[in-house]
């Protein structure tokens, strides 16, 4: 639901760390009463509004509504929630483009995080109608309602880890939360077991695999001749007939 009007501090501008050591430094200089010091203070106030400004205008007209930059942030993020991809969002000639829409991701970071929260529901929408289209099959349409069922929740996938495949969720896991010498003791302990691995891995990577001392692995004592046997007659060698004929 888009709001009457969406405030500017719901989207704020990226501030990058530069800006943010620029602007401390000018507002502490005109504390201590520098004219040009108090002159870049005004101009970097001005370039601030001047920026807000130019995003408050209003600059679309959908469906008899005007939406200035704010408000049609919102307006995408609740289409999208809605279970709209941004392509068709956005295909309209009244709408944004897509190369607007990611650049607005990038200067605004609460924008991008809204639009992925929405992705995550579209993705909850898709994965339940997979369902509802399993369970509504029947034998006539079973072919056809499996390949919709496979799409949309590879589509759910995608966008919602909810509906990812748990095998993958636990490796995942697993090599995060492994450090940098148990990964390279596991991709040694494959290379050793196929050697043929070794051509795909980075030669930086070869080298510091190479440098390591090889895997000990333990030999476990092997008895063939059973419990009772003496380890002594098991090692002599065999007896030659012709040179001990019997008496």
């Amino acid at each position: 639901m888009v709001t009457k009007g969406t405030p500017s501090h719901k989207y704020p501008y990226r501030t990058s760390a530069k800006d943010k050591k620029k602007s401390y430094e000018v507002r502490l200089a005109a504390q201590f009463g520098d004219r040009k010091a108090h002159e870049r203070l005004a101009a970097y106030n001005r370039r601030r509004k001047e920026r807000k400004m130019e995003a408050s205008k209003i600059e679309w007209e959908v469906d008899g509504l005007k939406f200035n930059r704010y408000r049609m942030m919102d307006f995408i993020v609740s289409r999208v929630a809605n279970g709209e991809p941004l392509d068709e969002v956005c295909g309209p000639e009244q709408m944004p483009s897509m190369l607007e829409v990611y650049s607005w991701m990038d200067n605004h970071p609460a924008f991008a995080t809204a639009l992925r929260r929405a992705e995550e529901v579209r993705g909850h929408r898709l994965g339940e109608e997979a369902l509802r289209i399993a369970l509504a099959t029947d034998r006539e349409n079973v072919a056809a309602d499996k390949l919709k069922f496979e799409a949309l929740s590879k589509a759910a996938a995608r966008t919602n880890a909810r509906f990812q495949d748990k095998q993958i969720q636990v490796q995942q896991d697993e090599y995060s939360n492994m450090t940098a010498d148990q990964i390279k003791d596991r991709v040694r302990r494959m290379i050793e077991a196929s050697p043929e691995l070794r051509s795909v891995l980075p030669v930086e990577m070869r080298s510091s695999l190479e440098t390591q001392e090889p895997l000990d692995v333990p030999v476990l004592p092997m008895n063939d001749h059973g419990e009772s046997g003496n380890a002594d007659e098991a090692d002599a060698e065999p007896i030659d007939p012709e040179d001990h004929p019997s008496e």
